[in-house]
């Protein structure tokens, strides 16, 4: 079922539970905005009835909104890659860092992502953007464990002029590998720095290795942004950019379109205060059973929206994302 009829079904499942009625949701704004001027002490139920009305063509406009602008089509999503941190997320990135990608935008992407950092985090670190390379994967031998002096393993993107290299860790959704980072680390000491990438900056497990925890959030998706106003010329390019930066905003922020139909929504309840309490104190019942009933795990998310990417980045100071043992390179 579409976003768009399941929207239905839903709010006219929680009319017919409050007095049997129907919608008529050309008539959802004229009859929710009067009420303001006359409210009295306790709302009734048409009020609550309203404001749901008036809840739904808000998500149903940005649901046809997102079908005539086919925005609901990703091709990354069709083809299931969404998680794919080694397939996907690490050899699109790399693809744009590399100066010498298809993309033939030289070291222009590479710049960009350089001013989003901090350059104050890469120290000696910095690239000579004109002599960069970037592998994607970056082999470092066989794997050796000792403790913090571990060794081995492949280093997600590898960012080298010869002199000086960043490697990026990029974790979305494994969990971080024994002594990942301090291996990393330990390549080409003093003149390696590591990146640790996240959807919401999450710290690394290790207590002696310099490095940096970055984040999809805060740092990926301005630098894509930069990207895609970069090729405003460039069609193709300029389209693949953005279908990933809608993956990627998906990924740590949740869907655009409905992170537009909670800021709509939230200016629609704080003006019908007295019917949102209403609706949440007797209701809430009736919406899970109602929402339940339309299907798609709609219920599990009012419960638990899953927080966890959504997150804004954290300092390094914070609890180490992952445990050991975990799979990685």
């Amino acid at each position: 079922m579409s976003i768009e009829k399941r929207g239905n079904t839903c709010a006219t499942s929680f009319a017919k539970q409050f007095d049997g009625g129907t919608l008529h949701p050309g008539s959802m704004f004229d009859s929710v905005e009067p009420r303001r001027a006359s409210r009295v002490a306790t709302p009734s139920l048409e009020q609550a009835k309203q404001l749901l009305e008036a809840a739904q063509f808000i998500a149903s406009h940005r649901a046809q909104v997102a079908r005539l602008s086919g925005a609901n089509f990703n091709v990354f999503r069709v083809l299931r890659m969404e998680g794919d941190e080694v397939r996907l997320h690490s050899r699109f990135i790399a693809e744009l860092l590399d100066p010498r990608g298809s993309h033939g935008q030289g070291s222009a992407f590479l710049e960009m992502f350089l001013g989003q950092v901090d350059c104050t985090l890469l120290g000696d670190s910095r690239i000579d953007v004109t002599e960069a390379r970037v592998e994607a994967p970056h082999y470092i031998g066989p794997t050796l464990w000792k403790d913090e002096d571990s060794t081995g393993g492949s280093i997600d993107i590898f960012i080298t002029d010869n002199a000086r290299h960043i490697s990026i860790e990029n974790k979305i959704e494994s969990p971080e590998g024994r002594h990942q980072v301090d291996r990393y680390c330990n390549y080409r000491r003093k003149r390696n720095f590591v990146l640790f990438l996240t959807p919401d900056g999450g710290c690394a497990n290790t207590k002696k290795c310099n490095y940096a925890p970055i984040s999809y959030a805060e740092h990926i998706i301005p630098w894509l942004e930069c990207c895609h106003r970069h090729c405003t010329d460039l069609p193709a390019l300029r389209e693949s950019i953005k279908q990933y930066l809608f993956l990627v905003r998906e990924l740590t922020n949740g869907d655009p379109l409905m992170n537009e139909v909670d800021e709509d929504v939230k200016r629609l309840l704080r003006k019908n205060v007295e019917a949102a309490h209403l609706v949440y104190r007797h209701f809430m019942p009736t919406i899970y059973e109602a929402v339940g009933a339309c299907g798609g795990g709609a219920a599990g998310r009012i419960a638990d929206p899953g927080p966890g990417l959504r997150h804004r980045a954290r300092p390094h100071t914070g609890r180490p994302r992952g445990s050991d043992g975990g799979r990685g390179g």
